[in-house]
């Protein structure tokens, strides 16, 4: 499958996880497709986004990027405004979206490689942080599609 189609494939998962992001200001002038293709596009060669596939298509991917505890609390109030930031630095793997039907111990083992202290997702409005060693979490399979 190609590049293109990948991003195409996850930017279909997020406008459907995302409905309401068509409504949303951080995107500026740029339709909610054209905005999460930017985004995908900038995460690749940072290594902040990963595909898992086959000959048949994909059929799981992540969208990660290391944070610190001030970019996380920043995050909170505006989550859409702050998806480009990152830290190289940061102690904190920042889970932007998963999604991967039997994929979660793969995206786990990945998350893990980040040499991150911490792991953290948002779910429900709510954001969650473990420590990296307590993972794989039950609340984390359940916040993304596993």
């Amino acid at each position: 499958m190609s590049l293109d189609c990948q991003i195409d494939w996850l930017v279909d998962r997020l406008l459907e996880e995302y409905p309401g992001l068509e409504k949303s200001t951080a995107k500026k002038r740029l339709s909610a497709r054209e905005w999460l293709r930017a985004r995908i596009c900038w995460g690749i060669p940072k290594g902040f986004v990963y595909w898992w596939g086959d000959t048949r298509g994909t059929y799981g991917a992540i969208l990660m990027r290391p944070v610190n505890q001030e970019l996380l609390l920043h995050g909170t109030y505006n989550y859409w405004d702050t998806i480009f930031e990152f830290d190289p630095q940061g102690d904190i793997c920042w889970v932007d979206f998963a999604y991967g039907p039997g994929l979660y111990h793969k995206m786990i083992a990945l998350c893990r490689t980040t040499n991150c202290a911490r792991l953290g997702w948002r779910h429900r409005n709510r954001v969650h942080l473990a420590p990296m060693e307590r993972m794989p979490s039950k609340a984390l399979r359940k916040a993304f599609h596993f």
